[in-house]
């Protein structure tokens, strides 16, 4: 393992690189208010070449090592950003972790958080950015399809959903698999859930409201919160939702 601050491999400055928000790229010269209603700020220190090895992205002044291959932060990220409150000594799982920069942020308050990925890339570069923040001792990374890297007894106070946004209007074969995405998530979450637990969901965009949630109340999750922001630049609606399991009826 190298030294914090450094990475074994090319550190790339940066001059001009562009920021994936939700479905296409936008270039990073202006503060997030330019895409969305957000008090997060992305900024890149700088690219010089195509498809650089890793570059650094800082978020909020904190900087993280992003593996060029891995999905990068985007606007969904920012709201889980600015809208997840973590207690202090609460266990979190962060589900398609990525590079980890939501899994180091929990870590600020969570005893122990478990950040998984299906991508072997990703769960590498989330562990060097836990080990870079000095919260590798409380970040358990996991590699492993939604639930399949976690213990049939292990629960939650957080879970943090930010895998692909169905969108009801998509064409190709994009949409059916992550509308099968998301339910194959939803149709398992509240089992990992503590009791009084909760998950932020990204569940897509404006129009897919009516489907999100027949299937959030078909598998006992009801809708608590839900944020919602205008992305002009993008022309959508993207929406985090927070969820709870519905009450069990009292005999």
């Amino acid at each position: 393992m190298s030294k914090r601050g450094t990475l074994n491999q090319r550190h790339v400055r940066i001059g001009a690189i562009a920021l994936y928000l939700g479905c296409c790229w936008l270039p990073l010269t202006a503060q997030a208010q330019s895409y969305h209603p957000s008090t997060v700020r992305f900024d890149v220190p700088g690219i010089t070449e195509d498809n650089p090895p890793s570059y650094q992205l800082a978020v909020n002044a904190k900087v993280f090592w992003m593996f060029s291959a891995v999905v990068q932060p985007t606007v969904e990220t920012a709201q889980f950003i600015q809208y997840m409150k973590i207690a202090p000594g609460e266990k979190v799982l962060d589900m398609g972790t990525g590079s980890g920069v939501l899994a180091v942020l929990a870590a600020e308050t969570a005893s122990v958080v478990v950040a998984t990925d299906i991508s072997q890339l990703a769960v590498d570069n989330a562990r060097h950015n836990a080990y870079q923040h000095g919260v590798d001792g409380k970040v358990d990374v996991r590699m492993g399809d939604l639930f399949s890297a976690i213990g049939g007894d292990e629960r939650f106070d957080v879970i943090l959903f930010n895998i692909g946004n169905p969108l009801d209007n998509a064409t190709g074969e994009t949409a059916p698999a992550y509308w099968a995405l998301h339910e194959r998530f939803l149709s398992q979450a509240k089992h990992y859930l503590t009791t009084h637990g909760r998950i932020y969901y990204h569940g897509g965009f404006l129009d897919n409201i009516p489907r999100s949630r027949e299937m959030m109340t078909r598998y006992g999750l009801r809708i608590v919160e839900m944020h919602m922001w205008t992305a002009n630049k993008i022309n959508s609606e993207p929406l985090l939702f927070v969820l709870q399991a519905i009450p069990e009826p009292q005999p």
